[in-house]
């Protein structure tokens, strides 16, 4: 845990741009000493076909899928951790958005060969 899933305009990231964001992430992710390096899981899902208002602006969204437990203000502090490592790669979003849901713990299952 966290699950940290990021919606964006396909036209807009490179290969490299989406490598560079997801290390950024990474960092940022464990400077907020919130969760354990190797609990980080990330993934980019390039969408195709979107609508923003009356145009196309492009979009960046983050999801950070945590387990309850976290104070409102580590939720903050992490959601800002994120959004300034997304913002700080210097991409061309009209815009983006990051948010911290928090998990059922009573119906969240795991399964892991580890």
């Amino acid at each position: 845990m966290p699950h940290l899933i990021f919606e964006y305009s396909d036209s807009l990231l490179s290969d490299e741009k989406v490598g560079l964001m997801m290390e950024r992430v990474h960092s940022s992710v464990i400077e907020t000493a919130l969760f354990k390096r190797a609990n980080i899981k990330i993934r980019f899902i390039a969408v195709k076909h979107f609508k923003i208002g009356d145009g196309n602006k492009t979009f960046i969204h983050g999801q950070v899928r945590i387990k309850p437990g976290r104070s409102n203000l580590q939720k903050k502090l992490l959601s800002g951790y994120v959004l300034n490592a997304i913002k700080n790669v210097g991409c061309d979003a009209d815009v983006i958005t990051v948010e911290i849901c928090e998990m059922d713990a009573d119906s969240y299952n795991k399964f892991s060969k580890e």
